[in-house]
């Protein structure tokens, strides 16, 4: 069953070599008489060595970007925090200013009480008639006037003329007296 190991799909079903090891052919390398040795160092270890593929990590380039990107991130930080400072600062306020208010509503409620208690009718007529030397009325001081006409008012017209001027003029003096 060589099938059953690994799918295959299409037209890769018929390839023999799909299956088969890649064979990689051996590189052989030629002593030459050019390569010099180091001394202390043979023949085998140089032939060895000549093969041997060395690695270097790769150089990171500068980028003005990041290096922008980063002070664009640190300023923010920094605003970030001060933002927080005055955050703290503006909440110390408004909790003193909470506490002012306090107080001031509790004095408007004790000078409510206050303003009220003096404008008492029964102390102002006990002040009139103790202090003042005021008195009540009689019945036999009282005096009613009888008319026998009726009450009757009169109102003028300010402007007699049916000019355009003369009701510009009435309608600004209306105008005027509703604000009044």
């Amino acid at each position: 069953m060589k099938y059953a190991q690994a799918a295959s799909y299409g037209n890769l079903a018929y390839d023999d070599f799909i299956f088969a090891p890649a064979e990689q052919p051996e590189e052989q390398y030629e002593e030459s008489s050019a390569v010099q040795t180091a001394p202390g160092i043979t023949r085998e270890t140089a032939r060895v060595s000549v093969g041997a593929v060395v690695k270097t990590a790769p150089v990171q380039a500068f980028s003005p970007f990041a290096l922008l990107g980063s002070i664009a991130v640190a300023v923010l930080m920094l605003l970030l925090v001060l933002s927080y400072v005055s955050l703290a600062e503006l909440s110390g306020r408004s909790a003193e200013y909470t506490r002012q208010l306090a107080a001031l509503e509790e004095d408007e409620s004790r000078l409510l009480i206050d303003y009220e208690g003096a404008f008492n009718l029964d102390a102002v007529e006990a002040y009139a008639t103790n202090q003042l030397g005021m008195v009540k009325t009689a019945g036999s001081q009282v005096a009613y006037v009888q008319s026998t006409t009726a009450d009757m008012a009169v109102i003028r017209d300010p402007g007699n003329g049916t000019g355009i001027f003369n009701k510009i003029g009435v309608f600004l003096s209306r105008f005027a007296e509703y604000f009044r």
